[in-house]
């Protein structure tokens, strides 16, 4: 372990607990008991409950922002059952990951890369464990005890790399004028997400100013492609490569995720207007 005095790495903070929730509040308290000059970044806790790719997704990004941070990433609906492994891991990038290994870790794992795996101990990293708050009992501890300079296999037996759960991120289906894919998640803003690229939109042939359809189960709607929200008229649907380099269905102004009475994990088709049917299209 580190010195007392040697700096704390940064702990960020990922859950689907609900901004400003009790359960928010029990991981910052147990990370500043540790030791209080442990500085926390709450980069996510609106994720829908259970939404596990989904907040895969935004764990990687916040992976990017700090690669050599510890990671706390909490959505685990399989808490206290053996559906799930308590892990940590450490990233070639030098910052660390911790969390259930029920997909939630492998997209940054696979951006930042895998050094080494543990499968946390309770014995080894905390007291009492609770059946169903392994956020505030385990994860948390473990967070807290590598930001201060514990070895990772301090923590737990050695886990096999390619053994950690992967979640499923099927490709896009693209054809002339048309991109399939399903909806990941949703932001704040009710922008829809969806599971394709800058490249699927270009080997679909869409571009800026065509007017396409946006078809979910509930319905098909009109939309355009734009670069900007602003390109689109108050209350127009729009599609664009977001900041993220993923395809999102907006609304200026609106919510496009209450308009298209969108789910994760709905196939969404997006048709540049005059083209077949996107049902055909995608099963090709």
């Amino acid at each position: 372990m580190s010195p007392p005095d040697a700096p704390a790495r940064v702990v960020t903070l990922t859950t689907d607990f609900g901004p400003g929730s009790e359960h928010v509040g029990a991981l910052h308290a147990v990370i500043v008991a540790h030791r209080p000059d442990i500085a926390r970044v709450d980069f996510a806790h609106d994720i829908a409950p259970g939404e596990v790719r989904w907040a895969a997704l935004q764990l990687a990004r916040c992976v990017s922002l700090l690669p050599d941070a510890v990671h706390l990433a909490v959505v685990d609906p399989g808490v206290g059952s053996d559906a799930r492994r308590p892990v940590a891991v450490r990233l070639r990038s030098g910052g660390y990951l911790v969390g259930p290994d029920n997909g939630l870790l492998e997209v940054a794992v696979d951006e930042a890369g895998l050094s080494a795996a543990v499968q946390l101990d309770p014995a080894a990293v905390a007291g009492p464990v609770s059946a169903t708050f392994h956020g505030r009992d385990l994860f948390a501890p473990a967070a807290a005890r590598l930001a201060v300079g514990a070895a990772l296999e301090s923590l737990g037996p050695a886990v096999p790399a390619h053994s950690i759960t992967r979640p499923r991120v099927p490709d896009a289906v693209v054809g002339e004028g048309i991109l399939a894919a399903e909806l990941a998640g949703r932001d704040a803003y009710g922008n829809a997400s969806v599971l394709a690229g800058i490249r699927d939109v270009a080997r679909a042939g869409l571009a800026e100013g065509d007017h396409v359809s946006v078809e979910v189960p509930a319905g098909r709607h009109p939309a355009r492609m734009t670069r900007t929200f602003a390109d689109a008229e108050p209350g127009e649907m729009l599609v664009h490569i977001d900041s993220h380099g993923m395809v999102a269905v907006a609304v200026n102004r609106g919510s496009a995720w209450d308009r298209l009475e969108a789910h994760a994990g709905q196939l969404c088709c997006i048709t540049r207007s005059g083209f077949g049917s996107p049902d055909a299209e995608a099963r090709r």
